[in-house]
């Protein structure tokens, strides 16, 4: 008999009778809602349904039984809902419609500031955060202590500077100029530069609290290209291969600086950087094991050191890929095992010094890694590369979209399941793409009208029929779209700009099939959404916030940002 029955019953062969039907329920995002249904009938089943803006009743798989609940509300639950009741032989019975609704507010009340500086700014986020054990650890600053790690799990209370590394009001971290991120972790423990006042700039370790926070490693070789054979270096083993003789020292001390952190294999591979010259750097968590990996360009050492990485990323299997500029090879896509022996140049894709890769980021996916790269012959177009040289298998051009030498510049590579999705322009206009990574296999998913289409892939992890991007069709201007791969399946979510005009928005997080964006609209200018791709579920979290700093970071349910009021002030 169905939850909280009467002694009421019904006649036999009549339809089931609903005795207390579910009310409207108005609550904050991430509360607990259970929702129920009275009624009396044999053998009762439950239909619970929801009203999608224009399109018929579904059903919600998890209300089956007399009750609908929700552990923790998100946007894309608001709506319209009613619930079938049915008696096996005797037909049906439908409760009145009710609402799921949120504040008018639309879910500010759960926008909460975990570190209120004013007045004295304590923590201000000056560099993008990591998430560990469930803690986010970020780069904040105080006029007390300066530059220093900091952690919060969310609260206020427990908002803190890790430790001082450099007593007083000057910096202990080093945040790198123009970097996404100063902070790389392994194995449970984050390792970055700092510098103490004493040793100078040097990587340390720390595992979360004061005395766990250490430095690790002052050692790391540097040689300008063009300085001639290295001498001698007395007293340096990095342990990373044989290195009989090493290339002349630059002090790290004064200038160093590491960013681009990638992990693979049980290393953390970097970008370390003194003196004008970069080189690849890695650490297994141990001094032996921390070095720079330089690779041996040959008796002249001319080219002995990189001009600049970028785009470091992990090989499957151990080691790395990463985008290298040398004034011999331009700017070309390397690889490493994690010895110096095994660093080396993938494939030299425009011949000479000029550069075949022109956009430095890359999509790895497993055995391989996606790019936009071209040649004077073909322009910029996809490729891929499983870290070998040949032209068939190894490295190759995946389409010539823009035949001859124009560029398709295929760009914003989205690993989506077992393939990759892409925007590029064909002669006819722009499109999402997509590839499982062969020729036969890259083929265009739609095109779209008056203007450039874009992915907007905030993670690497989205879900295989959700993929967000912005897009333009004849009837609005730029605005929110998804697909499930299908030309069919690729739909807009909503027009936040009414018309011919352009939301334009610009992704911050994934969260699951769900995505944290910035919107513009013509009521609130930009400011944070939420979407689960639903136009019911398209909501706005924030008033306008033009000064919204730092991509959004997901630890468990908790979503973490930086916001700058206008006077300067910061919000954690």
């Amino acid at each position: 008999m169905g939850l909280g029955a009467s002694s009421v019953c019904p006649e036999a062969g009549t339809v089931p009778v609903i005795l207390k039907h579910p009310v409207d329920v108005t609550a904050a995002y991430g509360d607990a809602v259970t929702l129920r249904v009275e009624a009396i009938g044999p053998s009762l089943s439950y239909r619970w349904e929801k009203l999608p803006a224009k399109a018929s009743w579904l059903p919600v798989t998890v209300g089956t039984r007399e009750t609908l609940a929700f552990d923790r509300l998100e946007p894309g639950h608001a709506g319209r809902y009613r619930v079938v009741v049915t008696s096996a032989g005797y037909g049906s019975a439908t409760s009145r419609e009710f609402t799921i609704a949120f504040p008018a507010d639309r879910g500010t009340d759960r926008i909460r500031v975990v570190k209120q500086p004013t007045p004295v700014r304590a923590g201000r986020p000056v560099g993008r955060g990591v998430v560990m054990d469930g803690r986010f650890y970020y780069p904040g600053y105080d006029p007390e202590g300066g530059v220093e790690l900091w952690v919060t799990d969310g609260t206020a209370a427990e908002s803190r500077r890790v430790k001082d590394i450099q007593p007083g009001s000057a910096n202990g971290l080093v945040v790198s100029k123009g970097a996404n991120d100063s902070l790389g972790v392994l194995q449970g423990k984050l390792y970055f530069v700092a510098d103490d006042g004493e040793n100078g700039r040097a990587l340390w370790v720390s595992d979360g609290t004061s005395s766990g926070t250490q430095l690790l490693q002052t050692e790391f070789l540097f040689v300008r290209p063009g300085s001639g054979p290295p001498p001698d270096h007395e007293g340096i083993s990095l342990n990373l291969g044989s290195v009989e003789t090493a290339p002349r020292r630059y002090d790290s001390a004064q200038d160093l600086q590491a960013d681009g952190f990638a992990v693979a294999g049980g290393v953390l591979y970097f970008k370390t950087a003194s003196s004008g010259v970069q080189a690849l750097g890695r650490t297994d968590g141990t001094a032996a094991g921390t070095g720079n990996l330089l690779p041996d360009r040959g008796p002249s050492q001319e080219h002995y050191a990189f001009l600049r990485i970028e785009a470091i990323t992990r090989r499957t299997g151990g080691g790395a890929f990463f985008v290298a500029t040398t004034s011999e090879e331009g700017r070309e896509l390397w690889v490493t095992d994690g010895t110096r022996q095994g660093t080396r140049l993938v494939r030299d894709i425009r011949a000479g010094w000029g550069d075949g890769i022109v956009a430095a980021r890359l999509i790895p996916s497993p055995g391989r890694v996606f790019l936009m790269a071209g040649n004077l012959a073909s322009g910029q177009e996809p490729w891929v590369s499983d870290g070998t040289s040949g032209p068939f298998g190894g490295t190759f051009q995946l389409a010539d979209i823009q035949p001859g030498t124009g560029s398709s510049l295929a760009f914003e590579f989205t690993v989506v399941s077992d393939e990759v999705f892409f925007s590029a322009q064909s002669p006819t206009g722009f499109g999402l793409w997509r590839t499982d990574g062969t020729v036969a296999g890259t083929r265009l998913v739609r095109e779209f009208e008056g203007g450039i289409s874009r992915l907007l892939a905030a993670g690497p992890a989205v879900r295989p029929d959700r993929l967000y991007l912005m897009a333009r069709d004849a009837a609005t201007g730029f605005e929110l779209w998804r697909s499930d791969g299908t030309a069919e399946g690729t739909v807009r979510v909503s027009d936040q700009a009414p018309g011919t005009g352009s939301s334009f928005p610009l992704p911050l997080a994934n969260s699951g099939a769900s995505l944290f964006f910035l919107n513009e609209s013509p009521e609130t200018a930009r400011a944070l959404w939420f979407t689960d791709g639903s136009e019911a579920g398209t909501v706005r979290l924030t008033e306008a916030r033009p000064s919204l700093k730092h991509a959004l970071l997901r630890s468990g349910s908790d979503t973490y940002f930086a916001s700058y009021k206008t006077e300067g002030d910061a919000t954690c």
